[in-house]
């Protein structure tokens, strides 16, 4: 039976994302009459350079957890592995400093998770609760022949790690989050904290149908330049695998698959906790800090640190600090 509780958090969650895409879709509706060319998203038939090479790995498949995952693996196998896990909206070329830093000593991949990039995307929004990409990881690292690995993981990616944190742990050898809390914490906040309350207006945004795909299409994609992401080329390379068909809709429908109805899970805490870092970019504008003492209360041997000067894309905005802290974080014993 639904309790009271939850049908009032259903009314106030559609009441805030009706009331964002309220002006959200007037001022498209503006922009469309007066400037429709605003609309337009090049013609990109031909992957960049990047996308096609070798420089930062090798692209292979894997059909796990009843999908086929695409990634991108560098280094020796008989390393210790590394599996890097992207956010939104990204793909496995958000990882390319990493990729290129952490092969030296380990053996790294970095996928395209479900619904991203050249990994399947399956059509019901069901099929993007956290759960089931965590079981993507769990099931991609048994194809891979180990039982043992070190989870590093951005925004969505983050919060599908401390899921899996959670559930798999004994399979984690040390893991490493950036730019996303543990679901309790944002719960916690988002409902608490009047700051990260704000900080999180697109997740109700994100809710509805076909403006949010709209809203990141306008201007040929501009929304990637303000991300600052790296190059020139490099911001190419996030507008040709986005601009395809919709190549937003399945991210966006992460958000979508939220459940708001069901009652507030509460996954046990890990009975024998491995070392944790959780890291966030000193001008991030979608998490707030109070994230980290709250999911360090909740992960014993986490730990908390700033990534000075780095915006919410971290690991590609600073990649030199933000590989600095993880390999000083890896090599502690």
């Amino acid at each position: 039976m639904t309790r009271f509780s939850d049908v009032i958090k259903f009314i106030i969650f559609v009441s805030l994302s009706v009331f964002y895409s309220s002006f959200i879709a007037f001022a498209l509706l503006l922009v469309y009459i007066f400037k429709k060319s605003l609309f337009e998203v090049k013609d990109r038939p031909n992957p960049p350079a990047p996308l096609t090479g070798n420089e930062f790995g090798v692209h292979k498949f894997a059909n796990v957890n009843g999908i086929k995952l695409h990634y991108v693996e560098k280094g020796d196998p008989k390393n210790p592995l590394i599996v890097f896990v992207h956010g939104f909206p990204e793909f496995w070329y958000s990882w390319r400093h990493q990729l290129k830093e952490f092969s030296k000593d380990y053996w790294t991949i970095a996928i395209d998770q479900r619904g991203y990039g050249q990994s399947d995307k399956p059509s019901n929004v069901s099929e993007y609760h956290v759960d089931n990409m965590a079981d993507d990881i769990n099931a991609l690292v048994k194809s891979l022949g180990r039982e043992k690995f070190i989870l590093v993981a951005h925004d969505w990616g983050a919060a599908i790690g401390f899921n899996y944190v959670y559930r798999y742990t004994e399979t984690l050898e040390k893991y490493i989050m950036i730019g996303g809390p543990t679901t309790q914490a944002w719960k916690k906040l988002v409902t608490g904290s009047v700051k990260q309350f704000i900080m999180s207006w697109y997740v109700f945004f994100f809710q509805m149908p076909i403006l949010p795909e709209t809203a990141l299409r306008m201007q040929d994609l501009r929304a990637f330049e303000t991300m600052k992401l790296g190059t020139a080329e490099d911001i190419e390379c996030f507008k040709y695998t986005f601009a395809k068909k919709d190549a937003l809709t399945y991210p966006i429908n992460y958000y979508r698959a939220i459940r708001v109805l069901d009652p507030d899970r509460r996954l046990p805490r890990p009975q024998n906790p491995v070392p944790g870092l959780f890291l966030l970019g000193e001008y991030d504008k979608y998490i707030s800090r109070e994230t980290g003492s709250l999911a360090m209360q909740e992960l014993a041997r986490l730990e908390f640190n700033i990534i000075k000067g780095a915006n919410h894309f971290a690991q590609q905005h600073k990649p030199d600090e933000t590989n600095r802290m993880i390999r000083e974080f890896l090599e502690k014993k």
